[in-house]
């Protein structure tokens, strides 16, 4: 599932109290969630502009310049994580230093739990 920070173009005018802020900063601040990597690649591919134009992450805003915003969609990161104890993350460590995960493919062991959670799942993706 995505989660949309805007669904369209947006035209958004600077307020008086953002005058001098930088361009990829005004961004976060507009794209809350967003990574940084994709601001600078919507402004680097041209997507952003300031007042109609081309502009750089390090632009700066005056108050009253419109920046032209496009539509944002954010992917999911991966599974919700899982919380263990220590003494199951202590556990998973020495058998994983042990070697007794390494015929397991790498994505079982991706948000998975314990060690016993993430050879199940191995099983599914062989």
């Amino acid at each position: 599932m995505t989660t949309p920070i805007s669904a369209a173009v947006r035209t958004v005018t600077v307020p008086e109290d953002r005058d001098n802020q930088r361009l990829d900063n005004f961004l976060l601040g507009q794209l809350k969630g967003a990574p940084r990597s994709l601001i600078y690649k919507l402004v680097r591919s041209g997507q952003v502009r300031i007042n109609g134009k081309r502009a750089k992450p390090d632009s700066r805003l005056e108050g009253g310049d419109l920046v032209r915003i496009p539509p944002v969609r954010l992917e999911p990161t991966g599974e919700p994580g899982k919380d263990l104890s220590r003494q199951e993350t202590i556990s998973g460590l020495n058998r994983t230093v042990s070697g007794e995960g390494d015929t397991r493919p790498d994505q079982a062991f991706s948000m998975g739990g314990t060690l016993d959670e993430a050879f199940e799942k191995a099983k599914t993706l062989k």
